[in-house]
């Protein structure tokens, strides 16, 4: 899996923390105490997220929804080095708090979420190309997506 590291006995600083944030395309701006919990939410796999640290962090969540043929197989393309080769990404964070998304929803079936900072765009086509996704999990037709994310 690919999350972040930190080591429990150091107390990165300021400027260490917007680094880290930066790199995964998250905000670098606030109170180092927001930083700091972005980081350690970022930190952690989804399924360990509360409710609380999902509210916090999903609105800089991205997601693909395998809307056509994916298995096992593609799973562990999207998931490994090829990454995401073609296909479109929503706002998790629209999608929860039912704004405008492509899919309005959690259609079912296999899902993949993204830091903004690793999503590769194709031009300024709107399309994904060979972007790193972080997690990945199943869902149900209209299923709530902490839900859904957090049973993997």
């Amino acid at each position: 899996m690919r999350f972040l590291r930190i080591a429990q006995d150091e107390t990165p600083d300021r400027r260490g923390i917007a680094s880290a944030l930066k790199g995964l395309g998250l905000p670098a701006t606030g109170t180092t105490a927001n930083m700091a919990k972005m980081l350690e939410i970022a930190s952690k796999s989804p399924k360990e997220w509360t409710r609380e640290e999902f509210d916090f962090i999903v609105p800089y969540i991205y997601i693909h929804q395998g809307f056509g043929r994916h298995d096992d197989d593609t799973a562990k393309s999207i998931m490994g080095e090829e990454g995401l080769q073609k296909g479109m990404v929503d706002n998790l964070g629209n999608i929860v708090r039912g704004q405008w998304s492509f899919a309005r929803r959690l259609v079912g079936g296999h899902a993949y979420l993204f830091w903004p900072g690793h999503l590769n765009w194709k031009g300024d086509s709107g399309r994904l190309n060979q972007s790193k996704a972080f997690y990945h999990f199943v869902s149900v037709n209209g299923q709530d997506p902490y839900d859904a994310i957090i049973s993997g």
